[in-house]
């Protein structure tokens, strides 16, 4: 790492969470103005082909909402009551909050649920720039569905770029970088699953988040940094479980419960958190076609979360995760008015049941108000792990 490198990250590093939770989007703006003529692309979680709008030479960007950074105002005239907060926040962004509106020249929003394909509707007839519905297979068994992938790729770049002609060499290299950001990844995780106390929940949980807004090389630095700075941790370890946390898709719980979990006595070995940043955990191939490399990737290396389709395989899933991290417990975290996770919950609680594998069940919204309730229902599953 260059001392320019270094001395670029120190923003970050000092202002983690300020950054991380910026609705003005300073970061994307900065890197806009240092790329004048190039585009800033907003997608919505849980899997977009950044590796693909990268390689145009343009920024993909991550939303999330706007969690507990702004009110809702304008956007419960539009959508009903019984949705998830992202949602909402995320069109209160649209309407009432220029310097989002100002921060991208696009967006996608995958059909992963009724609410992303409903929010496409909403984006595409209040903005003129191309907003694009990412319709994303279904059937993994099915080898007709890599043409299919392909396809729909390139006509989401198509809409976006449409004067815009894809170089295969720039998208290798694109899909390389990534791989990095992947490996990266890899490795924080196998450390805290070594040494969780080395690992700051919320700092890990910070440091990816922050990706979503950075040039993927430069987020690339920063995962370094911060990766020797926890292998120097010097943190004392303590008496707690091990435990997985799933459950959360799109809409991301407060930072303030993300603390909660480790105070309470937990370390997280294995986590659904910022899914749309990981959701491929192994290296795309950088041979042959890259388009095919993406879609096969996706149809056959993607997470298991609840926005893919896998027959039977439900309950089989969360038992291997509870296996792989060694854990003693698994906290569901979902999204109020979440089907897709809530769907999900059921056939994994009864896989956990059945095993004998204890498990608790939080649900949250992006704007809580006190936790007292959610620190008790974790205080007694922790209590019940420890003196069983």
């Amino acid at each position: 790492m260059t001392s320019a490198t270094s001395s670029d990250l120190i923003p970050l590093l000092t202002n983690l969470q300020e950054i991380t939770y910026d609705i003005d989007f300073e970061q994307v703006h900065k890197w806009k103005r240092e790329h004048p003529g190039k585009k800033a692309i907003a997608t919505f979680p849980v899997y977009v082909p950044h590796e693909l709008i990268y390689a145009y030479g343009h920024l993909p960007v991550n939303i999330y909402g706007g969690g507990e950074e702004i009110s809702i105002s304008h956007a419960d005239a539009i959508l009903g009551s019984f949705i998830c907060s992202i949602s909402k926040s995320t069109t209160e962004l649209l309407l009432s909050h220029q310097p989002f509106r100002d921060a991208f020249d696009g967006f996608v929003f995958p059909f992963i649920c009724d609410v992303a394909r409903n929010l496409s509707g909403i984006f595409g007839r209040r903005i003129s720039q191309p907003v694009y519905m990412l319709h994303l297979a279904q059937n993994v068994q099915s080898e007709h569905s890599i043409p299919y992938l392909k396809n729909e790729f390139m006509r989401m770049v198509s809409t976006l770029f449409p004067d815009e002609q894809l170089d295969l060499e720039k998208l290798r290299d694109a899909i390389s970088k990534y791989n990095e950001n992947r490996a990266l990844y890899k490795k924080i995780y196998e450390l805290r699953s070594e040494t969780p106390w080395k690992v700051p929940l919320d700092d890990l949980y910070m440091t990816i988040r922050v990706g979503s807004n950075l040039d993927v090389v430069k987020h690339n630095e920063l995962l370094k940094s911060k990766l020797s700075e926890y292998e120097k941790n010097e943190r004392p370890k303590k008496d707690a479980i091990r435990v997985v946390v799933t459950g959360n898709f799109c809409e991301q719980p407060p930072l303030d419960i993300i603390r909660l979990i480790e105070q309470v006595g937990c370390y997280v070995i294995d986590d659904d958190f910022m899914i749309g940043r990981r959701f491929y955990q192994t290296p795309v191939s950088e041979e042959g076609d890259p388009i095919e490399a993406l879609a096969r990737h996706y149809l056959h290396e993607g997470a298991k979360t609840a926005t893919r389709f896998h027959e039977g395989e439900k309950g089989e899933v969360i038992l291997e995760r509870v296996k792989n991290a060694n854990a003693e417990g698994v906290i569901f975290l979902t999204a109020k008015f979440c089907e897709p996770a809530l769907d999900d919950l059921v056939l994994q609680q009864q896989a956990l049941q059945e095993n004998g594998i204890p498990s608790v069940h939080i649900e949250f919204e992006e704007r809580g108000s006190g936790y007292e309730n959610i620190r008790l229902s974790l205080e007694t599953f922790v209590e019940s792990l420890l003196f069983d």
